[in-house]
């Protein structure tokens, strides 16, 4: 993952992602990955892990487009390094933050 330099570490510096390298698919080629999922929300929107979880989990509201602006330049850059598809509707993308699409997107 390429930053920009000034990227902060903290939950939104996700909106300072630049790159996705492919290595993440040569470390992951031999490796069965299973995830479980208990909520059907997406990536992003009203229903997805933002707007759902956010907070559950701590983050302000005040925050929340921060994140939501974040969270979307990481699917971006996934389809546009990775050929990955869209999550941004992908039900069960937005489970664990997003963690479940992002594996989605970068292992398959």
């Amino acid at each position: 993952v390429t930053l920009k330099p000034e990227a902060l570490f903290r939950g939104g510096m996700l909106r300072y992602v630049t790159g996705i390298g492919n290595s993440v698919m040569e470390l992951a080629k031999n490796v069965e990955i299973f995830v479980a999922c208990d909520v059907e929300n997406p990536l992003l929107g009203v229903k997805g892990s933002v707007r759902v979880f956010g907070k559950q989990k701590g983050l302000l509201e005040e925050n929340f487009e921060e994140f939501e602006q974040g969270i979307a330049n990481v699917n971006t850059i996934l389809q546009r390094d990775l050929g990955a598809p869209d999550l941004s509707n992908l039900p069960m993308a937005g489970a664990a933050g997003g963690l479940s699409g992002m594996i989605h997107a970068a292992l398959g």
